[in-house]
């Protein structure tokens, strides 16, 4: 499957999950996903959340999306959709027919109506509404391997972890930046992708019009031809009828005048001959 030319940086701020995530929780909630598939055409699916946290969703879905797209979510459960990115594309394993997809939130938030979320989702919403502080790490819920006992000894001699860094203020801002320059340039390609398609759309109406006028001149032009020649033909067909019909009567004519000429000859030659041959009378 194709990957758009951001996954790799979608897949770089998936590394760090206890630091950059809230905690999963195992919630189903049905949502409407919306928005371009693999083949850039618009599709609009039903579909069941997996797991959840405050930042997005696990989600499988029968379309094939790309990372890097965005897609809209809708949940019953929040009074507007949210916009997405899709961060992650996993193959369906033994049984499955659809693949599973990561969702992360433009804007975290609880969209998926878990009514008792963990303590860190309200941590990390807070940090966010004040100058976004460090967040607590996740605590995974359904997948944390049973804690094995260590000897009082041990935990007294082990080393305590160094504590970690403070977020630079400047480095989230940036990322906050980088992140909306993304989502403007996505939003601007499929402007200028519209317009192209309406543009060319509109071209091919005109070229199909002009086509159309043409095939109809020219098909008026061929009947009107075609009407001259039938005309003409008849006219010459009518001709040459007229004239045979002319030639026979003619003939039939004089044929006539002859046979009525032998028969008169005939009748005349029949009185005459016995008038002559009489005796004469005393």
């Amino acid at each position: 499957m194709g990957q758009s030319p951001f996954s790799k940086r979608l897949f770089l701020r998936d590394i760090d999950d206890n630091e950059r995530r809230s905690t999963r929780v195992n919630h189903a909630c049905p949502v409407i996903i919306s928005g371009r598939d693999a083949r850039g055409e618009f599709f609009r699916e039903e579909a069941e959340t997996s797991v959840v946290n405050l930042h997005g969703c696990k989600v499988r879905l029968k379309h094939e999306v790309l990372v890097g797209v965005q897609l809209t979510i809708e949940s019953l459960c929040a009074e507007a959709p949210a916009k997405a990115i899709c961060v992650r594309v996993l193959e369906p394993g033994p049984g499955e027919e659809r693949p599973e997809v990561a969702l992360q939130l433009l804007k975290p938030h609880n969209i998926w109506g878990v009514e008792n979320p963990p303590s860190d989702w309200r941590a990390v919403a807070e940090a966010m509404v004040h100058g976004r502080a460090r967040r607590p790490g996740p605590q995974v819920l359904a997948a944390t391997p049973p804690s094995v006992p260590t000897p009082s000894a041990t935990l007294a001699t082990a080393p305590t972890a160094p504590a970690a860094l403070p977020p630079d203020p400047k480095l989230i801002e940036l990322e906050d930046r980088a992140w909306q320059l993304v989502d403007a340039i996505l939003q601007t390609l499929r402007n200028q992708t519209e317009e192209l398609l309406t543009e060319s759309l509109e071209e091919f109406r005109e070229q199909l019009a002009v086509l159309s006028r043409d095939a109809h001149a020219r098909f008026r032009q061929l009947a009107t031809a075609t009407h001259e020649e039938v005309e003409a033909s008849l006219l010459e067909l009518r001709a040459d009828l007229a004239e045979q019909l002319a030639m026979r009567t003619d003939q039939v004519v004089k044929n006539t005048e002859e046979a009525l000429r032998e028969k008169v000859t005939e009748l005349l030659s029949s009185l005459v001959k016995p008038a002559e041959a009489k005796p004469p009378s005393k």
